[in-house]
Formats: structure tokens, C-alpha cells, sequence
């Protein structure tokens, strides 16, 4: 928390010489490697704190077998390492993988017992990034007794190839029985034959275990091939190796043999590949994006503008699906361009073996493109083929449109189970639902196996036993491993584990969904979470807090909480309600909405006053003191945060923008310009009026809410702008704190010091802090009773003069 003295003095002079009124400015500069934490909240708080934020939950890991008996999972609770569940005897035994090996493939049931999985070896370097692969074992594992039988086999020498196994992805099974697990070579000795690239950006701030814990894709790098590969196959009977197909250079090899698909009781393999269009951008002088941008002519940029034909646009004339069969090695290619609209993105077979059905990305159709736009998909659309390719003759096979299901099914995952039916995952509002559907017969209607508004993370469902395994939770409840009937799980659900026994006296915090209809016609669900021991409707109007997640896109859930990014678990239990909603932008309920941020010159509009009708809707309620309204959030949520306050300037009584996108014309310029292509419309030459509309730097004179802002000086996104941020609200005449976090990134997660280290406890340590000075700042300004004790300490070392409304150091 230090500066140049020369550095302060001229900042108060000049400050002096332009501030209208005495309102407290300041900005703490928080150095984590010396600065100690100050204690801000009482002893009692705090403890409170440290116990909300260890608090657990456990995990569904495989799919269950057959009859719904066994599956494994984690549970922190009883100690590291996976455990087997019996969901008959509820009873959970340690779970031991032969010890040095990684399970490479997921397990495939054999019987109700009986499983088989791929084992290997793998050697990492420093960086985590695999160097080989070796010591091969087909793996017979008896579930009833936790055993693992060990049959070694031997793929064929290969001096002039490197064989690399695909991860993490099913076994394949031919129609003579045999499994094969799946994998690529590519030339011995070729050292760039496989090159990461960073995929797409966004400006969500949650790290990849919060993503994975609610199902997100975390996006790994691409594996950009450098020189053709080969897709190969090795059996798990004698280790032989076959050649399914060559993939060509510059295509995501990672993402080809994870989606390889194989016709059940077939020979039929079927694979799509994409020509990648990495976001990386001309190199002038040494510089690319996020240091120079992206000009306006470059494809991504042109692409998400609206200004590539169809038949002209990379996504669609480089990608293509191939078919091959295993036998005689005899291919067909199926060009994407000869399928529009509509992307192939992942082949599926029904399990009947029918029918190929193709996952495709439906195309944004946006007001004022002239075309379609496949960076940002609109949804999912389904293409089916027969085993030889060719497309089913009119009235062969009806297939659903998913976007007319109900709930429409534009985003989401899809499951093979028997004969044509899929279990599709569905994003509904804050939740996720299940539904099998019948990709076959549009005119059945999809079957609820999961329609509750509690979030249903991992799980496992056994369509024979017509059994769900999950694990069940909100933001009140960080969740626990279930077993429900399908189709009435509320009624039937069962808890099979106790993670976090000290929740009830820790946490005192509860949940209501309600649901109400925006001005542009949208019926949605959003949660309101308070402390339990008020009644509900509160007596009378309570503050709030509008919680805002990074984004934009993804999904805003009714999940656990206790970040200070994500505080919504956690100012509840001090006092403060807080509001979870899903405005435009989102995956939360159908396409259109997705797309309505980005239409026309909505961006930094409707999703904003989305958001804004819910709290409305509270008020007249009576739920919420329309005095008393706060909002914080994110990147994203930080830009939220802040446009909310530039929009609606008598509206919010504080705010806390955290990690900001904020000024979207240099971001433009300078950054990630297909990003903000597609959300914009147009780019800063085209229309800087509207990059100025849409750019909370530019509005901050609007500013009357007291504003707390969170930002490290090493984020991708330049903590200068929120400096001026800042300046320009204490310009105003209004209360301004800026957290200046020394080295940390996008978020408060671990700083990095000068060294390239990380500084150690650096993430929890800022975190106390930032949530102690969040939630002083909504006490304070929200008129919750204030907590009476000295908050700061002499370390915090004010930049521009005390004025009145300063928080005293006794």
C-alpha cells in the first residue's frame, strides 16, 4: 500500500484544484507479498467468513451402472481420492486406481458389476504438459469388489511416430466386440507438430474448477496441428493400432478425437474437423492482440461484423464430417457448405445404430448484419444422415427442432440412450433441466426427468433403473449427492451425504424463485436469497444487493456462492440480500435472448434494463427498499456494474464493479475486437457514438452512487481505466474507493510477483480483504445497520485529501 511521494503530491494537488465538493476519495494500493490484511469486520464476523468459505461439496464422477447400484464419486468430507457408491446400502468404500496409473478413458459397462476401462502411464513436464504416454493396460474392473484386473498390451513400435491418446472420452466399440481406445501420431521428432492456442475469449472471471463444478466447458488451448495427423485406434484386445483416417494441418486435433463418434453394433466411424481461426492477430513490430488489437479488416473481426457471405465464411467452407468405415477403411466426406445453415460441430449415433445424428451450431441472424454469424452461435440444430451419408428422404425421420421443445433446447448437452432417444441437459432460468427426447419423431414430446429450480450439478441417471444420482443444491445449500426416481425427483429424492454438518449453525441463509416478464416480452425466473429468519415477504423493505456474473453468455445459476466476485451466499449471511437473474445475453432461456444483447444497438441496453425490471418487480412487491439497491459483479459483471450506474444514475444507491470491461472502444482497438464486433455491431470508425454510449468511461460524469472498485495491475484489462473511474466520481462530488491489487490478474485469484512467482496466500488473503471492504461499503450505503468498530488501518494511506465523509482510522 505504497506510492511515490511524488507520485501522491501531485495527485492531491491536482485533485484539489478540481474536486466540487469534500466527498472521501481514495485509492488503496494493496501489495500482497508485504501488506498485512486489516481486520475490518469483528472476531465473530470473521470467523464466520473463514467457515463460509471452506465449505465443501461433493461430486458425481462416472456414469452408473445399469441397474443404478454403483458409481463413483468424491466427497471431500471423507477425505481425498474417489469412492465408490452403493446407492442400495448407501454406503461408500475408498476407491484405489492401480497405483502410478491414469484412468485415460471413461469406464464402458459391461454387465451391472463389470466395467472396462484404458489405463496408462503418463510423464508431464514442469508446465503439466504431456511429454509421453507408455506402459498400456486394458483395465477389467469388478465394481462389487473394487478390483482391477491388468491386461497389458503393446501398440506396434512406432521409431518414425509419436503416439498421443486422446483423454477423458469413451471407449469404442466395433461389431466384432472389440473396445478400441482412440488416439492420433504425428511425425517423431516433428517438435512443433502440435501447437496450443488460447481459444476464443470471455470476459467471465470464474476459474476452471468453478466452471467444471457446474458443468461448464472449460476451454483448453486449441492443439492447432502444425503437419497432417493421424487418427488412429488402438484395440484393447492385442494393442494393434489402425488408421481411421488423416487429419489435415491446422485443425484442432484435441477436439476431433474427443468427438469421434462409432456406430453401435457397426463399423461406421464418423469425425468432423474445422479449419481453426485462431484469435491471434496480425504481428506488427512484435505486437498482436491485446497489444495492437485486431484491425478491422482482419476475418475474425469481418466474421462477427456480419460481413462474410455464408459460402465465403471459414466456419462453414472448413469444416467437414467424415465417415469411415473400419473394416475396408472407405471414407466419405460430407462438406458442411452443402449443409447450411448450421455448423457441424459434433457427430452422435443413436443407439440403435440407425442413424447419425450431427450436433449443429446454428448461425446468429442479427439486426444489422447483412450475414450470418457462427463465432456466436445462436443455439444447437440437429442434421441426421444415414450410416452411408446420405441424407434420409422427406418423411424418413422427423426430427425435432430443439428450439420449439419446451423449454427450447439452444444450448446444452445430448446423451445417447436406447434406440432414438437422447437425454438432452437443458438450460432453464437459473437451473438446468433433464428431458429424454426422441431425435426421430418430432411428434413425441420430450419426458421430464429433471425440472426442479434447485441446480442439479454432476450426475449420473440409469434409464433401466430409472434412477438419478446428483447432486443437488442453491445458494443456500452448496449441495449433496441425491438418489431420486426419475420424472419425480422432488418427491422422491434421497440425501446420501452430509459434507458440510456445521451448515446450518454457519450458514442462516435462504432462497425464493419468482418469476416475472420484461418489457421485451421475456417470462423469466430469478432468485432472491436472504437471511432465513426473516419472513417472507419481509414485514417491510429490505436493501439488495444485484448480483451480475462475468459473461457475457454462459449462465447465471442458483448455485453456492462465496467469492467476492461472486458474494451472493455470502452478504446474505451478514444481512444483505442479494438478487440472481439472467438478462439478454444469456444461454438461459432460448436463443433469441441470447441474441437480443447483441441485435441491433442493444448492447449495453436491454441487458441492463433486463436486469433492472426484476428489481423493479421486488419493489412492487414490496420485497425491496427502492432506496436501497446496490449492484457489483465481475469483468462482465463488472461492466454491468458500472453501465448500471451511468444508466440508471438515481436508481442504485452504491456500487461495486469488480475486474471491469469498461472501455469498449479501446477494447475495440486495442483488444479483443471480434468480441467486441459481434456484441456492438460496428466497429469504432464505423459508429463511435455508439462504442461511446456503451462505455461506462465515458459516462462516469453521470455517476451519483458511491463506488467501490476492485481491479489488479495485472489484468488484461488496463487497471488505468478504472483510475480514471475513479477520478471522475470523486469529480463528481461522490464517495469513490478503488482497490488496486498489486499483480493480480483478472479477478482476486493469486498475484504474480516480478519474478513470474506466485505470491503465496495471495488469493485468500486479498479476498478476506476485498469481501470486508464490500460488504462495509453496502452496510454502509444501504442503510444496514452499521457494525461499530474501526475498519481501517494506518496502512491505508489516503491518496487524495480527507474530507468529511472519510472513514476514520481510531
Amino acid at each position: 500500500m505504497r506510492m511515490s511521494p511524488r507520485l501522491a503530491v501531485s495527485l492531491a494537488v491536482a485533485a484539489a484544484a478540481v474536486l466540487p465538493s469534500a466527498a472521501r476519495a481514495e485509492i488503496i494500493d494493496y501489495d500482497p507479498a508485504v501488506d498485512q490484511v486489516p481486520q475490518i469486520l469483528t472476531d465473530e464476523e470473521i470467523a464466520k467468513y473463514n467457515q463460509l468459505r471452506s465449505i465443501t461439496r461433493p461430486s458425481v464422477s462416472t456414469t452408473i451402472s445399469p441397474d443404478g447400484r454403483y458409481v463413483l464419486v468424491t466427497n471431500p468430507a471423507l477425505g481425498q481420492g474417489t469412492r465408490r457408491l452403493d446407492t442400495v446400502t448407501k454406503e461408500f468404500s475408498p476407491w484405489q486406481t492401480p497405483d502410478g496409473f491414469t484412468v485415460a478413458s471413461t469406464y464402458t459397462w459391461l454387465s451391472d458389476t463389470e466395467a472396462i476401462a484404458f489405463l496408462c502411464r503418463i510423464e508431464r513436464n514442469p508446465q503439466g504438459q504431456i511429454v509421453r504416454m507408455y506402459d498400456f493396460n486394458r483395465a477389467n474392473v469388478d465394481f462389487g469388489t473394487g478390483t482391477f484386473t491388468l491386461t497389458p498390451i503393446d501398440p506396434p513400435a512406432m521409431p518414425d511416430r509419436r503416439l498421443t491418446m486422446a483423454l477423458g472420452r469413451a471407449l469404442l466399440q466395433t461389431s466384432d466386440g472389440t473396445y478400441h481406445a482412440v488416439g492420433y501420431t504425428v511425425p517423431a521428432g516433428f517438435q512443433d507438430a502440435v501447437v496450443e492456442v488460447a481459444p476464443p475469449p470471455t470476459f467471465d472471471a470464474r476459474t476452471p474448477e468453478e466452471r467444471a463444478a457446474v458443468g461448464d466447458a472449460v476451454e483448453a488451448p486449441q492443439q492447432i496441428l502444425q503437419t497432417p495427423a493421424e487418427l488412429v485406434a488402438v484395440s484393447l484386445a492385442d494393442g494393434s493400432l489402425k488408421t481411421i483416417g488423416t487429419v489435415p494441418a491446422g485443425v484442432n486435433i484435441a477436439s476431433v478425437a474427443s468427438g469421434l463418434a462409432a456406430q453401435p453394433r457397426g463399423n461406421t466411424f464418423a469425425y468432423v474437423t474445422t479449419t481453426a481461426i485462431p484469435w491471434t492477430g496480425i504481428v506488427v513490430g512484435g505486437r498482436a492482440n491485446r497489444g495492437g488489437g485486431m484491425p478491422t479488416s482482419y476475418y475474425n473481426v469481418q466474421e462477427n461484423l456480419g460481413r462474410i457471405p455464408e459460402s465465403l465464411n471459414r466456419h462453414i467452407t472448413g469444416t467437414s464430417l467424415t465417415l469411415v468405415n473400419f473394416e475396408t477403411g472407405q471414407q466419405t466426406v460430407i462438406k458442411n457448405v452443402d449443409h447450411t445453415p448450421g455448423k457441424f460441430a459434433a457427430p452422435m449415433w443413436t443407439a440403435d445404430g440407425r442413424w447419425l445424428v450431427v450436433r449443429c451450431s446454428r448461425p446468429s441472424v442479427l439486426e444489422g448484419r447483412a450475414h450470418p454469424i457462427y463465432e456466436y452461435s445462436a443455439g444447437i440444430d440437429l442434421k441426421v444422415f444415414a450410416p452411408d451419408g446420405s441424407v434420409p428422404p422427406d418423411g424418413a425421420v422427423a426430427v425435432p427442432s430443439l428450439r420449439d421443445l419446451n423449454p427450447p433446447m439452444d444450448s446444452g448437452s445430448l446423451t445417447p440412450l436406447a434406440g432414438t432417444k437422447f437425454l438432452a441437459t437443458v438450460p432453464v432460468n437459473t437451473t438446468r433441466h433433464l428431458y429424454v427426447v426422441d431425435v426421430a419423431d418430432a411428434s413425441v414430446a420430450p419426458v421430464s426427468v429433471y425440472s426442479g429450480d434447485d441446480m442439479m450439478y454432476s450426475f449420473a441417471y440409469a434409464p433401466a433403473a430409472d434412477k438419478l444420482v446428483a447432486v443437488f443444491g442453491n445458494a443456500a445449500d452448496p449441495g449433496e449427492i441425491y438418489t431420486a426416481t426419475a420424472g419425480a425427483v422432488e418427491a422422491t429424492r434421497e440425501k446420501l451425504t452430509e459434507s458440510n454438518p456445521v451448515l446450518d449453525t454457519v450458514s442462516t441463509i435462504a432462497t425464493r424463485t419468482f418469476s416475472y416478464k420484461t418489457s421485451a416480452g421475456y417470462d423469466l425466473k430469478g432468485v432472491y436469497v436472504y437471511p432465513r429468519d426473516w419472513s417472507f415477504p419481509p414485514p417491510e423493505p429490505k436493501p439488495l444487493v444485484v448480483w451480475q456474473e462475468g459473461g457475457p453468455g454462459g449462465q447465471m445459476l442458483n448455485t453456492w456462492g462465496s467469492s467476492v466476485e461472486s458474494p451472493y451466499s455470502l452478504l446474505p449471511n451478514f444481512g444483505i440480500p442479494v438478487l440472481i437473474v439472467n438478462g439478454s445475453g444469456r444461454t438461459s432461456n432460448g436463443g433469441r435472448f441470447y441474441n437480443d444483447m447483441a441485435d441491433g444497438r442493444n448492447f449495453g441496453q436491454r441487458d441492463i434494463q433486463d436486469v433492472k425490471e426484476a428489481v423493479d418487480y421486488l419493489i412492487e412487491m414490496d420485497v425491496v427498499d427502492p432506496k436501497a439497491v446496490g449492484v457489483t459483479g465481475c469483468s462482465y459483471g463488472g461492466y454491468f456494474t458500472l453501465q448500471s450506474l451511468t444508466t440508471y444514475p438515481d436508481f442504485y444507491a452504491a456500487g461495486n464493479s469488480q475486474c471491469s470491461l469498461n472501455d469498449v472502444l479501446y477494447e475495440y482497438n486495442f483488444g479483443w475486437s471480434p468480441f467486441l464486433g459481434y456484441l456492438v455491431g460496428r466497429s469504432t470508425t464505423d459508429d463511435p457514438a455508439e462504442y461511446i454510449k456503451d462505455a461506462p468511461t465515458y459516462n462516469a460524469y453521470k455517476i451519483k452512487a458511491p463506488l467501490l472498485q476492485f481491479h489488479g495491475t495485472s489484468d488484461f484489462l488496463p487497471f488505468e481505466h478504472i483510475t480514471n473511474i475513479h477520478d471522475q466520481v470523486n469529480a463528481n462530488g461522490v464517495e469513490t474507493v478503488f482497490f488496486r491489487a498489486l499483480g493480480f490478474g483478472h479477478g482476486l485469484g493469486n498475484a504474480v510477483n516480478a519474478e513470474g512467482q506466485t505470491v503465496p496466500n495471495s488469493g485468500v488473503n486479498a479476498q478476506r480483504y476485498a469481501f470486508q471492504l464490500q460488504l462495509k461499503w453496502f452496510r454502509d450505503h444501504l442503510g444496514h445497520k452499521p457494525m461499530a468498530q474501526a475498519w481501517l488501518v494506518r496502512s491505508v494511506r489516503p491518496l487524495l485529501p480527507r474530507a468529511p465523509f472519510q472513514w476514520e482510522v481510531k
